[in-house]
């Protein structure tokens, strides 16, 4: 078991340390990704009004700092549990949940997985990046169903 939430309310973090190291390297992978050639930019940096650049533009420029917050403090749970954190609260892991997410969805674009479309997941035997896509699924599925109380 990845996750269990305990009796007082906290998520016990049980990661391998491989894993630890992988999740702690997100930050950064969702950072080189800022670079507006990268495959992953637009995925992670979705336009709110894709039909309105103008539209968008003035949107982002309203939320673009509090995005940019949030994502600063998430990175910081990540690298809380690259380091043997071994206990985290609720809204850790929906930190942790949105730092894995965006990891996810940078590695899948750079992957090509979206412009594959269905059937990308045959892929995953023989691309690490898909695998470790795949396995991120797998973890966040975990880090959820502890959220629940599952």
């Amino acid at each position: 078991m990845l996750f269990r939430r305990r009796r007082t309310g906290q998520i016990r973090v049980r990661l391998l340390q491989r894993d630890r190291r992988l999740i702690a390297q997100l930050p950064d992978v969702v950072d080189s990704a800022m670079d507006s050639d990268d495959p992953g930019y637009e995925v992670i940096n979705r336009a709110a009004y894709p039909e309105d650049a103008s539209e968008s533009l003035a949107f982002a420029s309203l939320v673009g700092d509090d995005v940019e917050r949030r994502r600063r403090g998430d990175r910081i749970v990540a690298e809380a549990i690259g380091g043997g954190a071994t206990e985290i609260d609720d809204d850790e892991a929906r930190a942790l949940l949105r730092v894995i997410n965006e990891g996810r969805l940078v590695l899948a674009a750079r992957a090509g997985a979206f412009d594959e479309g269905a059937g990308w997941e045959q892929r995953i035997r023989r691309d690490p990046a898909l695998a470790t896509v795949a396995w991120l699924g797998y973890v966040q599925s975990k880090l959820v169903d502890a959220l629940m109380g599952r």
